[in-house]
């Protein structure tokens, strides 16, 4: 079986970069990308390589992300969670405060808040959704 790091290694942050959708009014030196896993429920493919804006909270990401898949009227039900370790980032910080953790080729989780579950105080996935990516579920140190 896979390592969680090997099987989000989806692709090289150059072909992330290369196929991302975003949007063009956001100025090059301000774009952060990430892969994103579509919600398990959807009958969408995998996910996208996407493009944000880094004066933009995560909450803002994840309505951004709802919106191209159609989702627009859920987004304020999802959030986008670090698919290596199922955590929630705090969503109403600029991601360029969110550096240190979210670096440009993180592979990222738009799921429903209700699938997360609070652990040490901080929201985090179920293992189902990981399992149903086929991702390895992560195993948290205590």
């Amino acid at each position: 079986s896979s390592s969680s790091s090997s099987s989000l290694n989806i692709m090289s942050l150059e072909r992330i970069r290369a196929e991302a959708i975003g949007d063009p009014a956001i100025p090059p030196e301000s774009r952060l990308y990430f892969y994103v896993f579509y919600p398990v429920e959807t009958s969408l493919p995998f996910g996208t390589p996407v493009f944000v804006s880094s004066a933009w909270t995560l909450a803002d990401a994840a309505a951004f992300v709802a919106g191209t898949i159609g989702l627009a009227d859920e987004a304020a039900s999802m959030a986008l969670y670090d698919a290596r370790t199922g955590a929630a980032p705090v969503d109403d910080l600029p991601l360029e405060f969110l550096a240190s953790h979210l670096r440009s080729g993180t592979a990222l989780l738009l799921e429903r808040r209700s699938h997360a579950r609070s652990v040490d105080g901080e929201a985090r996935l179920v293992p189902d959704v990981f399992t149903q990516h086929g991702l390895a579920v992560p195993v948290l140190a205590h």
